[in-house]
């Protein structure tokens, strides 16, 4: 059987990166492209018998109105604020004409009919592998994207509850756990319900609203304070259509 070939073969063949061939394919005009080398490419494709893949297609002639969301983590918990975090983004982004798409994530896989990529929890490794096989706009949320052009949303824990202690679900990417830590240096970090039982009868404040209601149903102190969320996801939302308008900003980076 023939391998397919990809725009990784196109731009080996070229001699020019993989993202110079998405942007000639894509007929990106906001990219400073030589006639040659956008000539040599499109040659290339031909000669090659280049045949884009849908999602490829869907880019080029218009968009799907799709926003994929993949999550990472199957603890309860962790289950809960992804209920919680679809209920209340959907009705956001249906008001901007975006339909949501969640798929349970396993692996990195390659999406298809999407405009973009939402990317909950995921670690550098994980989002990476999910980078190097998707040409559409990625944006983590609740992670850090260790590259400056990808869009990262994150909550500011410098603002809630100052004066108790902070409980919270812990990332999966370390780098955010730092930072989290950075801003509260009390900061306890939790992975199940085991984790709240333990806790001692002092005075505490969550962002996960899973966490208070499991707190409550086991008697411990611990508050919910969250006034963000909804701006939160309202960025997130931004993030998404200034990525997929390719509009140029100087800030990927937002701690809301």
């Amino acid at each position: 059987m023939v391998n397919k070939v990809t725009i990784k073969d196109i731009a080996r063949a070229c001699g020019v990166s993989i993202a110079t061939v998405s942007y000639v394919l894509n007929d990106r005009t906001d990219q400073k492209i030589s006639e040659t080398v956008r000539l040599r490419v499109l040659q290339m494709t031909r000669l090659m018998n280049y045949t884009p893949s849908r999602n490829a297609q869907l880019m080029r002639g218009g968009q799907t109105g799709v926003l994929a969301i993949y999550a990472m983590g199957d603890e309860p918990l962790r289950c809960a604020e992804t209920l919680r975090l679809l209920g209340t983004l959907t009705p956001l982004a249906d008001a901007r004409g975006h339909m949501l798409r969640y798929t349970d994530y396993s692996a990195p896989v390659c999406v298809e009919g999407a405009d973009a990529a939402l990317c909950v929890n995921f670690d550098t490794a994980a989002f990476a592998q999910m980078g190097n096989l998707n040409l559409m706009p990625l944006i983590a949320a609740e992670g850090l994207a260790h590259t400056p052009w990808i869009f990262s949303v994150n909550a500011d824990y410098a603002k809630p509850g100052a004066g108790e202690r902070l409980v919270t679900l812990l990332p999966r990417e370390a780098a955010l756990a730092d930072a989290i830590r950075a801003q509260r240096p009390e900061v306890l970090f939790i992975r199940s319900v085991e984790d709240i039982c333990a806790l001692d009868d002092g005075a505490y404040c969550t962002d996960r609203l899973s966490v208070r209601t499991a707190a409550r149903a086991l008697e411990k102190r611990v508050r919910y304070h969250d006034p963000a969320y909804a701006a939160r996801l309202e960025k997130l939302l931004d993030c998404v259509d200034l990525a997929l308008r390719h509009t140029a900003v100087e800030e990927h980076a937002f701690w809301v």
